[in-house]
């Protein structure tokens, strides 16, 4: 690993050189992708070729299969395509942050390169992600999906491939557009209104499009529906394995517990014991939190674009490309789960002054007896009270209490994005052309989180006391200055809506990100073979990606107890690049050389984080004769560090503290090295002994951080990729187009937290035993010898390995007289099939590699990856009508628990089957640019499976990304064109 520094001076010499040529030749310069993107330049390369000879298979997605769908987001109808796996979106509550992206083969979404006619698009927080809520599916014209790594071309990020999403550009008159969706059960109603408008001069040199819309997308409760309305999880009844009722232990009349005493309360605040027995109808005490989470996340958008060009003449063209977008997403879990902070260093045991005359007399009494402050050698009582007064809680998570008084926890994305793009293009001399062009984006974000739980004021709220009139006070003067209210956590619905006042507070955490990219391109012929002319494109290109995410005091401090602390976090990075690509026609109209032909693209970036990297392809194709042609290619892509991987302020966790994880606790763990723990601060007297062992604290803290925070050198990851494949399009058959490609992606290098967290720092340092190392200096412990915090840096891990096949067929097919419209029409079918071959991952170098093709599951492997999945859409059209079916085939895939040694008999999902889903729509052209479309999505309203927590670990009982998790739905729309 490596770090660069003092760069900038040579660095920005030969930026100046670089864009000082390239803006010479733009006087008289040419092309580049965008010039002819729309024609017949594909998504991977900058030179003009029909997309079934490029060497890398491209799948395209038309405006059809957005306006068959109904679709108002673009994630959902991506989603259906074999090659994605679903990352986050509508259905993405817990753990989502309003954001929908895009997972090509399910390595990473960061490692999916997104573009918008051809170029870079404004990413929306520090992975560098693109959120495409952005992308507005109404203007879209096409979308290229391009597999195999492509950074020769485009530079970092493209290590799975291309999204490129082609706009309309060249729009003429006005259309308005309608629609509104519903389900079968009347909920999860979506609206949408938007409008075009574009006007050109008659001779095609001149054009102004702007689109404006509004949708508006209601949320759908997890309650709403049979499958996510109660908390589940697998246990063994009668010596079988069944599914069983669940929920947590943080519930609305508290938990204490001390030893095998477990209690809880109830309304009359009453204690009880605690009953946590899961059956098949009932989970006890524990809490549902279930229905009161969103299963799908509401949205409310407003967009706005406009795309203009002027030719001035063949050397001089204008174009602009401007849009805003704001977007508010709004995100609901259950309500706090305040797990009072329990003993670590710095926090201190959790004291209940007894004298509070809102607790009950049973209360008082339980509490004195379990956790007397008399047994706490730290308690120091408050001048007018003895130990007796106070309680003195002092085992980890022995007290917990579900705050359903406060309401749910809620969080709302308010997101305001901003792009904007002015280029030149034109012809130069001897037939090229030039293009540059220079981009500003911004997006920012403003998170508010609504009634979580402040730790200090529950605590101050707990050390009540009566006055000399009887009433409940606050013991501490200044709190009480402070407005506070004394509460009675003890029994559900024993909290005053005062001390829920008292103790709620709100979070706020401001996120930008801004990028600058400039670039410029040269491309056109240069000189004439026998098979034809080789074409060539050269340029350059500089970016640079600035973020910043800043926090409130309650985060930063962690006086917060639904959410975890952090800190803040900003900085920035740049890149200077070169390229330069080539296609070389090498034979054709020869026996058995119909076409052979190679193509080689090279880049070289500069960055200001990693330093210099290249970057190179090359491919070949050959079509021996016209009706089947062959093309492989091998791609070296990177990809660099993003903004947080660098310069991540701190998220912070509390892992469980034991001699697994610190040897210097027992003499008999493992690692267990004497010397080398008093070298590192823990009292002799004390290292590994019995006694040190069982006063340890319960927990310490994870500090995870970027590298250049936590002071470690980052790398680029690096991947190889390789492609081959065939494309049939035979003569005898003009009906039948197919595609058949292999396809590997390997990476190495991964970027992520070090060992997976603290307890792979710790390790790393007992087993390198150097003080001076990064991972032990990155332990800090306690005065006493216990681990305090553990700094968990973002690190190049080892990597992963992934591979399979992709098939590809339409056909189309003139209808019989006696089946369409006006005597004339077509039936198509066209079919994308993905296999799945490998999915190797390994987390940490020289780890274990988990082979997770075929398998999903919460252990490793994650969102499902079945071997096999399929896209099938059967399509009428004739005359004004149009009506289609699509087939949406996901395959079955195992528990990745068995991957860990599980037996598959103890599992009650050790496999879930293949899983089917159908949708209808149809559209009929009323009269000249007045149309009507409908559609039934989940046509049969086939339902996800319902797998256990320990399958999903989220709270919607199913994958609801992979699956549709709606039911049935209907929706109608309308358009009217003039």
């Amino acid at each position: 690993m490596k770090m660069v520094q003092g760069r900038s001076s040579r660095r920005f010499q030969r930026g100046l050189l670089l864009g000082a040529a390239i803006g010479l030749a733009a006087t008289g310069v040419a092309g580049a992708q965008e010039l002819q993107l729309e024609e017949i330049v594909v998504t991977g390369s900058r030179i003009a070729r029909p997309e079934l000879t490029s060497s890398s298979p491209v799948t395209v997605v038309d405006a059809a299969a957005f306006e068959q769908a109904g679709a108002a987001t673009v994630d959902s109808v991506l989603n259906e395509l074999p090659q994605i796996i679903p990352a986050l979106g509508a259905f993405s509550n817990n753990g989502g942050n309003g954001s929908a992206t895009v997972d090509l083969r399910g390595i990473g979404s960061a490692r999916t390169l997104v573009l918008v006619n051809g170029r870079r698009y404004i990413p929306t927080n520090g992975t560098g992600t693109v959120d495409l809520n952005n992308v507005p599916a109404s203007l879209i014209k096409q979308v290229q999906v391009l597999t195999g790594g492509a950074s020769a071309v485009y530079g970092s990020d493209a290590i799975s491939g291309v999204v490129n999403f082609i706009l309309q550009d060249d729009f003429k008159g006005a259309k308005a557009s309608a629609r509104y969706g519903v389900t079968k059960e009347g909920d999860g109603k979506e609206r949408n209104i938007n409008l075009t408008i574009g006007t050109g001069s008659d001779d095609g040199k001149s054009n102004l499009t702007l689109f404006a819309e509004y949708n508006k997308r209601d949320d759908v409760m997890a309650g709403d529906r049979d499958y996510s309305k109660q908390a589940i999880t697998e246990g063994v009844v009668d010596g079988k394995p069944t599914i069983l009722f669940s929920g947590s232990s943080t519930a609305p009349g508290a938990r204490l517990a001390r030893g095998t005493t477990v209690l809880t309360w109830d309304a009359n605040g009453v204690p009880r014991n605690f009953n946590s027995t899961r059956t098949t109808s009932s989970a006890g005490d524990l809490y549902n939190f279930s229905p009161v989470n969103y299963l799908r996340v509401p949205q409310e958008r407003l967009s706005l674009f406009a795309l203009g060009n002027h030719e001035f003449n063949d050397n001089f063209k204008i174009y602009e490309e401007f849009n805003f977008v704001t977007n508010r997403v709004p995100l609901q879990l259950a309500e706090t789960p305040a797990v009072i902070p329990q003993p670590r260093p710095g926090v201190p045991p959790i004291r209940i002054n007894l004298t509070n005359p809102l607790l009950t007399a049973q209360t008082v009494t339980q509490l004195r007896a379990l956790y007397p402050a008399s047994a706490d050698p730290t308690f120091v009582a408050p001048a007018g009270f003895t130990a007796n007064d106070y309680a003195s809680i002092t085992t980890a998570n022995a007290l917990s209490r579900r705050m359903t008084e406060l309401g749910p926890r809620e969080q709302d994305n308010n997101q305001n994005a901003f792009n904007s793009t002015t280029g030149i293009k034109g012809d130069l001399i001897g037939g090229f052309t030039y293009d540059t062009y220079f981009t500003f984006g911004r997006v920012t974000r403003d998170v508010i989180v609504r009634n979580d739980v402040s730790s200090a004021r529950l605590r101050q709220a707990l050390n009540a006391t009566r006055d000399a009139a009887g009433k409940a006070i606050c013991v501490d003067a200044t709190a009480r200055a402070q407005g506070c209210v004394p509460i009675d956590i003890f029994g559900p619905g024993r909290i005053s809506k005062e001390a829920a006042a008292y103790v709620r507070t709100d979070t706020n955490r401001v996120q930008e990100f801004e990028q600058q990219v400039w670039n410029g391109a040269i491309s056109g012929d240069l000189f004439e073979l026998p098979a034809g002319p080789v074409g060539v494109a050269f340029g350059g290109e500089w970016r640079k990606n600035k973020y910043f995410d800043r926090v409130d005091d309650s985060i930063r401090t962690g006086d917060i107890l639904g959410f975890n602390p952090a800190l803040s976090s900003s900085g920035s990075f740049d890149v200077w690049e070169g390229f330069a690509e080539t296609y070389i026609p090498l034979v054709t109209d020869q026996p058995f050389f119909e076409n052979l032909s190679a193509e080689a693209a090279i880049r070289y970036s500069d960055y200001s984080s990693v330093g210099a990297v290249q970057t190179w392809k090359a491919g070949m194709e050959w079509s021996p004769v016209k009706d089947i042609g062959f093309r492989g290619q091998f791609q070296s892509a990177i990809r660099a560090p993003n903004v947080l991987e660098l310069y991540q302020g701190g998220a912070v966790g509390f892992p469980t503290l034991n001699s697994t994880v610190d040897p210097c606790l027992l003499s008999t763990a493992a690692g267990y090295d004497a010397a080398f723990c008093r070298s590192q601060g823990v009292p002799a007297a004390s290292v590994g002994t019995t006694a040190f062992n069982n006063a340890r604290p319960t927990q310490f803290q994870q500090l995870s951080q970027g590298a250049s925070v936590a002071g470690f050198n980052l790398t680029e990851e690096q991947s190889k990729t390789w492609t081959i494949g065939a494309v049939l399009t035979p003569s005898f058959l003009p009906e039948l187009t197919a595609t058949v490609d292999w396809w590997q992606i390997k990476l190495d290098d991964a970027i992520g937290g070090f060992g997976g967290g603290a307890a792979g720092v710790v390790r790393d340092c007992f087993t390198n035993k150097n003080l001076q190392s990064a991972t032990c200096q990155a332990i800090t412990r306690t005065g006493d010898g216990y681990l305090a915090i553990v700094q968990v840096p973002t690190v190049n891990n080892a990597g992963l390995k992934t591979s399979g096949v992709d098939l590809g067929f339409t056909w189309r097919q003139d209808l019989p007289e006696s089946l369409a419209i006006d005597g004339e029409g077509q039936f198509r079918v066209k079919t994308d099939v993905s296999w799945r071959d490998k999915f190797d991952v390994q987390p940490a170098i020289n780890g274990t590699i988990y082979k997770c093709a075929g398998y999903g599951g919460t252990n490793i492997c994650g969102e499902p990856i079945p071997e096999w999945k399929a896209t099938t859409t059967f399509t009428y059209q004739s005359g004004p009508v149009t009506a289609s079916v699509q087939w949406n085939y996901i395959g079955s895939w195992k528990n990745d628990a068995i991957l860990f040694g599980t037996n598959p008999t103890t599992l009650v999902y050790p496999k879930v089957g293949s899983y089917n889903l159908f949708d209808l729509s149809g559209s009929y052209e009323v009269v000249e640019g007045v149309a009507v479309s409908a559609g039934v999505t989940n046509l049969f309203d086939k339902q996800p499976p319902m797998l256990p927590d320990t399958m999903i670990g989220s709270q919607q009982n199913s994958f609801t990304n992979t699956y549709d998790a709606l039911g049935q739905r209907f929706f109608i729309s309308t358009s009217v064109k003039f």
